[in-house]
């Protein structure tokens, strides 16, 4: 049977009751399961075993059951998160860190201490891009670059002042040179 033609399983109890009832039209694979469930029971009962034991045991496999299916979705619970935990880590590792090699693939708690340590990186480079870039990180509001750009506006202010007075010096020199 391949998994795409595979079904959610039925509560034991319920399928038993669906194959010994006479009124629902069954395949012969069910025809020769009731069979085969009931020769099981009847040598359950040659071997000594009373009818409540059989129901005891009946009880255990379906609690056995139950727990089954309960590991089955944690299971899938945790390859979910394990799948939100690997996509998290990808966002702050390298591709090739997450994956690992054909030697070794990093389990969870390994991924979350790479992911600390290069979480704990970055902050302190950013910790030391502050004390480097400290003025302008401080300066919110811009005011450095106001600052910056008045003093633009004085130097350019000068330099015209400079060009005239120079223009000015020369033509003095030519009026008096002869």
């Amino acid at each position: 049977m391949n998994t795409e033609s595979a079904k959610q399983a039925s509560d034991r109890s319920i399928l038993l009751s669906e194959i010994f009832d006479s009124t629902i039209p069954k395949t012969e694979r069910e025809h020769i399961a009731a069979a085969e469930i009931q020769r099981l029971n009847q040598m359950l009962r040659e071997t000594g075993y009373s009818q409540g034991q059989i129901d005891a045991y009946a009880a255990q496999c379906e609690e056995i059951d139950r727990l089954r299916e309960k590991i089955k979705l944690q299971n899938k619970d945790w390859c979910d998160d394990d799948e939100a935990i690997t996509q998290q880590a990808l966002r702050v590792l390298p591709k090739e860190a997450v994956d690992g090699d054909s030697f070794h693939v990093p389990r969870m708690g390994e991924l979350a201490e790479m992911m600390a340590n290069e979480i704990i990186r970055l902050r302190d480079n950013i910790k030391q891009i502050h004390k480097d870039y400290g003025c302008e990180i401080q300066d919110p509001s811009g005011t450095i670059w106001d600052h910056a750009a008045y003093l633009q506006n004085q130097v350019a202010e000068k330099d015209k002042e400079i060009n005239r007075l120079s223009k000015l010096y020369v033509l003095s020199i030519k009026k008096v040179s002869p």
